[in-house]
């Protein structure tokens, strides 16, 4: 039963919290670089730039915000799998002051 348990935390809890902060870590690597390009972007936008540098600025804050969706993704599943490592390490546990019932 504990090397259900080791596994279970190993693989599922640990992993989970693992991808939870490093999909975190790049969410914020991420946004800041979108808050970055989306002020460049005002700016071309405000000012009388050509349209194709406009684009091209559009182009690449689009990119960081389909990357900050895809890391809060990461974030969101890391945290599921983490959950089902705790519901996993908790469903194995078997106590004396409720023993199975029987079948």
């Amino acid at each position: 039963m504990l090397r259900i348990q080791f596994w279970v935390w190993m693989t599922l809890t640990l992993g989970g919290l693992f991808a939870c902060l490093a999909s975190a870590f790049y969410v914020f690597q991420d946004w800041h670089a979108l808050n970055v390009h989306y002020a460049r972007f005002q700016t071309l936008v405000m000012s009388d730039a050509p349209l194709r540098s406009i684009f091209i600025a559009e182009a690449q804050q689009n990119s960081f915000r389909i990357n900050c969706f895809a890391d809060g993704i990461g974030v969101l599943l890391g945290a599921i799998l983490m959950a089902l490592g705790f519901n996993g390490l908790f469903a194995t546990h078997t106590s004396k002051a409720c023993p199975p019932s029987p079948r």
